[in-house]
């Protein structure tokens, strides 16, 4: 039946979009084992970074999630090392950024 002024349909699945970013980022985690996720600061690395960064050059990436934390899907073999999700539209802070990278030693 095509929706009617009676009835209201949501073109998303989504529990709020309040927490749509870190939903999007948990569910990442969860599909693949391969990789990690600091959820106070977005930040999702691979699992294997100890190992990983003593063979080669970490990359990180971070940027806003605009419909979703996109770089985020590019965290794995071959790809980025990590991925620090901003808010919806909006830059990851630094007070992200570097903790996590001190933390992890990416660089």
């Amino acid at each position: 039946m095509p929706p009617t002024r009676e009835t209201k349909m949501t073109p998303h699945f989504m529990n709020s979009p309040e927490t749509i970013v870190i939903d999007s980022l948990k569910g990442l985690e969860y599909m693949n084992n391969n990789v990690t996720l600091i959820p106070e600061y977005k930040v999702l690395y691979r699992s294997d970074i100890d190992s990983l960064k003593r063979k080669q050059v970490t990359l990180v990436s971070g940027g806003g999630a605009g419909h979703e934390p996109s770089h985020a899907g590019f965290v794995g073999p071959g790809m980025l090392s990590a991925a620090i999700s901003g808010n919806t539209f909006a830059s990851p802070s630094t007070q992200q950024i570097f903790p996590r990278v001190v933390t992890l030693r990416l660089s």
